[in-house]
């Protein structure tokens, strides 16, 4: 992560000086700068122009901002710059003796929660953390998502799901990719192409009963609610079965998959795992008007969400085509250039052309350039051809962390 940070004090340089040493050889570039008059010291360098430049110029080139001073400076300062948590940095901010650090936006998606985590641990500080999910030790989608490489197509939806879960009510969970570690109990979690679900506590956590008795009193609770009753029936029809009714009872879930076709709850959360490599090749002068309509119909044609394409591959043939480089930076994803000589290395059953090899020095280029950019992975589409183009898909294997 790159981190840019800003003191305004002499007690915050050395603060920040002490973490830049902590860090150092670490997963995290900082780069600090002071907005004082006081002595500069090696690895801090003054700002030019005022401080609300250099914040500027810190949103659009940091993934993540530290401010060393007082909260109010921060929130002035970051204030014309702020646009959506979905695209904004990570801001943390730490008093000047480095006893408190507090992240301030992108808690979560951007970040910040456990940027500001790692700089306390650093600094043997306190860290102050006041997002409602984490207040509570509930699960954070965005937070997973994030961990897990993972787009959310619908946010009004996760905020619907933190919602519920800080109403004490269950979310269904279903994936289409393993995982490792627990499941939390707030998620029920709905097997993939099952008939019914076993009453597994595993599975279900709660009581068929959950909700009818007040268990002190041993009589019927006026105060049991809808999450009660939407808890009891949920065991109860586990216990004997029947996927579709349990899914009925859970209005709002989490589903994960490249499958864009598919709602397994009333109110369907999808996350898209950013892990699909399009390999293509095409004739001298195509349009990136017409690659990215042949790119999107492959997509669709494999009911692959476009939330998942990772990048673009090709052979280096191809390398200076403005309508592929067009294609990638519209759609905000690098282009992977691969020699002739490596693609023909790539073991796997191609749909490979003499005719292809004798001009190319390879007998495939799309999938080839799928299969190896992607780190030998699977294809979920094999070579189509279309008007001069030609595409191939492919996935990696993944696992997902809780």
């Amino acid at each position: 992560m790159k981190v840019s940070a800003i003191c305004f004090t002499q007690k915050g340089q050395e603060k920040l000086l002490s973490l830049s040493e902590k860090w150092k050889g670490g997963p995290h570039e900082l780069s600090a700068f002071s907005a004082g008059s006081f002595p500069q010291q090696p690895g801090v360098r003054r700002i030019r122009g005022s401080a609300k430049e250099w914040t500027g110029k810190a949103f659009a080139g940091s993934d993540a901002i530290l401010f060393t001073g007082a909260a109010g400076i921060a929130v002035r300062l970051c204030a014309p710059f702020i646009k959506d948590k979905k695209t904004d940095p990570a801001v943390v901010v730490m008093d000047e003796s480095g006893s408190y650090v507090i992240p301030l936006l992108s808690g979560h998606f951007g970040g910040a929660n456990e940027l500001a985590l790692e700089i306390a641990d650093a600094l043997h500080a306190q860290p102050v953390i006041t997002t409602a999910t984490d207040q509570e030790g509930l699960f954070a989608v965005d937070v997973f998502a994030k961990k897990n490489s993972l787009s959310i197509r619908e946010w009004d939806l996760a905020k619907e799901v933190s919602a519920r879960l800080l109403q004490g009510r269950k979310v269904g969970f279903q994936s289409d990719f393993p995982w490792k570690g627990e499941v939390p109990p707030e998620l029920i979690v709905i097997p993939e192409g099952k008939d019914d679900i076993p009453a597994d506590p595993a599975i279900v956590r709660k009581n068929p009963e959950a909700g009818e008795k007040n268990p002190e009193a041993g009589e019927k609770n006026p105060e049991a609610g809808e999450k009660d009753r939407e808890e009891g029936a949920v065991a109860a029809m586990a216990s004997r079965g029947g996927l579709p009714e349990i899914r009925k009872e859970l209005p709002v879930g989490i589903y994960i998959s490249r499958d864009l076709s598919r709602n397994p709850f009333p109110q369907t959360l999808h996350l898209y795992p950013k892990d699909v490599t399009a390999g293509i090749g095409c004739k001298k002068g195509k349009s990136e008007e017409e690659l990215s309509d042949f790119l999107k119909k492959c997509l669709l044609e494999n009911r692959i969400s476009p939330c998942c394409l990772k990048q673009v591959s090709s052979i280096d043939l191809k390398a200076g085509e403005k309508g592929l480089q067009g294609l990638c930076r519209f759609l905000g994803v690098p282009l992977r250039i691969f020699p002739a000589e490596e693609l023909e290395k790539v073991e796997g059953d191609f749909s490979d052309s003499d005719f292809v090899r004798s001009v190319a020095g390879t007998g495939c280029v799309c999938e080839r350039a799928a299969v190896l950019a992607s780190g030998n992975r699977i294809l979920l589409m094999k070579k189509k051809a279309e008007n001069g183009m030609t595409a191939a898909l492919a996935g990696e294997i993944r696992r997902l962390r809780f």
